[in-house]
């Protein structure tokens, strides 16, 4: 964990939309969109052992209606990454 740059910022726990398989990869997988449940936001765990409950516009994934047969791509790559690429000093 000492090894993850920024860790304050890296997400490592995320809360699923439709939680199916255990996991999640957050690079496209329409399974593992990111929720909104609470208040139209989902809470996040850091790789410094935070939680935060964040909307996931903050994320960078575009905002859908809470739907599960709509998906949340991402919109803004580099604000995802900063979240979750945990080999980016950002």
């Amino acid at each position: 964990m000492n090894k993850i740059k920024q860790s304050s910022h890296k997400i490592l726990l995320v809360e699923e939309l439709a939680p199916n398989d255990g996991y999640a990869v957050i690079s496209g997988d329409p399974d593992d969109e990111p929720a909104w449940r609470h208040s139209g936001r989902g809470n996040y765990g850091f790789a410094d052992g935070h939680v935060e409950t964040l909307d996931p516009t903050d994320l960078g994934f575009q905002k859908k209606s809470g739907s599960l047969d709509q998906h949340a791509g991402v919109l803004d790559s580099r604000r995802n990454r900063y979240y979750f690429a945990l080999d980016v000093d950002q």
